[in-house]
């Protein structure tokens, strides 16, 4: 019998646990401290297209959900220039090309509308990047959503081969003014 063992590390909002043949990572922003989350960033886009004026992310108490805690919020704010999303992303995820992952997480919107979660490659000038988006559809009510995404094995012109991703999620300007997310976990399935 094969013994797996289990390795737990914690810090900031996110738990890694890693068992042999498995890998996961929750973003947990319960325990964040800061008015901003510690595993997300504002997408480049975002950033470069009106950082505050377009919008604003913050870590807010989640006084509505069933388990309480704390959510990121998203806040759409005048727009941004020539881009319809406003979008946060982790920084890069340790994975081999050609798995299958799963993404689930807590979502709920100021109104029903249009959200995204999306898996991404670095990009790199003259390699092809891959990408995966999902649209999905949130409403008032907090509500546990699951994503599957298949990351196809890595050609050589490819920036699968840097073993990186990352996890992108946010709001479609057209449709929500604000996005909450609580609990996001990424998995690696064998």
């Amino acid at each position: 019998m094969k013994k797996t063992i289990w390795m737990g590390i914690f810090f900031g909002g996110l738990l890694l646990t890693l068992p042999a043949n498995a890998q996961k990572v929750l973003f947990s922003f319960d325990k964040e401290t800061g008015t901003e989350p510690t595993e997300f960033l504002r997408e480049g886009r975002w950033v470069n297209g009106g950082g505050d004026a377009a919008g604003t992310m913050e870590i807010v108490k989640a006084h509505d959900h069933a388990n309480g805690g704390k959510a990121l919020k998203i806040t759409r704010k005048n727009g941004l220039a020539n881009f319809s999303r406003l979008r946060v992303q982790t920084k890069n995820l340790n994975f081999k090309p050609g798995i299958t992952c799963r993404v689930s997480g807590w979502f709920k919107g100021d109104r029903e509308g249009l959200a995204q979660i999306q898996l991404t490659s670095p990009w790199a000038k003259n390699k092809k990047q891959w990408y995966k988006p999902i649209d999905f559809r949130v409403g008032k009510e907090w509500r546990r959503y699951s994503f599957e995404f298949i990351v196809p094995e890595a050609s050589a012109n490819s920036t699968l081969t840097s073993g990186k991703l990352y996890l992108t999620f946010g709001l479609f300007q057209n449709s929500l003014k604000e996005l909450y997310a609580k609990d996001i976990l990424w998995e690696v399935k064998k």
